[in-house]
């Protein structure tokens, strides 16, 4: 009896389910993060962190395409580690899946901020370009760490070490596959890239810059959990500090490009002395019922990116500074509509609150500039 070629089929049909088990589990934990997505759950904020989206809140025929291009991509590297890596050498080979696994994940999301990119207005600027980046990493870290972790271990563990003497098909037939599954991979990115552009166009149909409403709307009912009128934690108080009844401050409008938003917050002295302005505004968010919606904010640079000191601004009577705030638009259609940005010129200070429409959702990355001289 031949032992050895029952032992090379046997291992043979493993393998096949190795290929097919890391492009399974992804497709099923991108399906997954749709309905952790769309569901009304309150644990769907702790959910979300355990499945990430990596489509960054899409639906319809973008999701459709970043499914079909992660199961592609997913394949092609799996065939390519489970056909490189033989023997008893799991440890190497999860380590290998696992970095295949962020590999597809930066092939979907890096086409579909490739497609909203091409579909801005006008050449990329460098602002829009370092929030695509920046969009990219913040989809496809989290699902590498998790989902793509999650994938290269059942993977493994599906795929039992394959001897090294078992005889495959021969190498133009691997190399064929491999370069089949390569193009059609390169195909359902181009594809996933235009979706994602149509989906912005459609998604963005007024024009780029939105202005601020004179005040926010008032909600039909009181609001459970409003914001603040005032930030609980405010920050030290310096000497020559502008009085909170001589400033005013202001939301002035907001742009959108690539799935970014770009924000102006400005600050008037309207007093009848001179005044010093320092540090970083203090930003909130209510969403349409009156609720706040709890942002993470960071304090660091400007629109272009770049980290800026905080600097003391000397405001004359009637001069003006501005503070830059960005954020991704990552609230999808099931999330809350947020209607209402609070602002005040430090935290601390009383805030007031401007109408609009924002795309932020409770855990939504803000970025505030610190207080900057002049105009934009």
């Amino acid at each position: 009896m031949n032992t050895g070629g029952v032992a090379r089929e046997g291992a043979q049909g493993w393998r096949w389910l190795g290929w097919l088990s890391l492009p399974a589990v992804s497709f099923g934990l991108l399906w997954a993060s749709g309905a952790v997505h769309r569901t009304g759950s309150p644990a769907r904020d702790v959910l979300a962190l355990l499945v990430p989206d990596l489509t960054d809140g899409e639906s319809g025929p973008v999701r459709q395409a970043a499914t079909l291009t992660l199961v592609l991509a997913t394949t092609l590297l799996s065939y390519l580690v489970l056909h490189a890596v033989r023997g008893g050498r799991r440890g190497r080979r999860f380590l290998l899946l696992w970095a295949g696994a962020g590999v597809a994940a930066l092939v979907v999301a890096g086409a579909i901020e490739l497609g909203r990119l091409s579909a801005a207005a006008g050449p990329a600027s460098g602002r829009a370009t370092a929030s695509a980046v920046a969009a990219v990493a913040s989809v496809a870290v989290p699902w590498t760490l998790t989902a793509g972790l999650a994938a290269a271990a059942v993977t493994v563990w599906l795929a039992p070490p394959q001897p090294r003497a078992t005889a495959g098909a021969p190498r133009y037939a691997r190399s064929g596959v491999a370069a089949t599954l390569l193009l059609a991979t390169i195909w359902s990115a181009g594809s996933l890239a235009r979706a994602a552009a149509v989906s912005s166009v459609s998604e963005d149909p007024a024009p780029a810059v939105e202005r601020p409403t004179a005040a926010a709307s008032v909600p039909s009912s009181d609001p459970s959990d409003p914001p603040l009128p005032r930030n609980a934690r405010p920050d030290r108080a310096f000497a020559g500090r502008c009085k909170e009844s001589a400033i005013r401050v202001t939301y002035q409008g907001m742009d959108a490009a690539a799935g970014g938003r770009y924000a102006l917050i400005a600050a008037v002295n309207d007093g009848d002395e001179p005044c010093v302005l320092k540090g970083f505004p203090d930003v909130a968010f209510a969403d349409l019922l009156g609720n706040n919606v709890r942002v993470k904010l960071s304090r660091g640079g400007g629109w272009d990116g770049q980290d800026a000191a905080a600097k003391p601004v000397r405001l004359a009577p009637g001069a003006v500074a501005h503070a830059e705030l960005s954020w991704r638009a990552d609230a999808g259609a099931y999330d809350r509509e947020v209607n209402t940005i609070l602002v005040a010129g430090w935290a601390g200070a009383e805030r007031t609150g401007y109408g609009g429409h924002f795309q932020v959702k409770n855990g939504t990355a803000v970025r505030t500039s610190p207080w900057l001289a002049g105009e934009v």
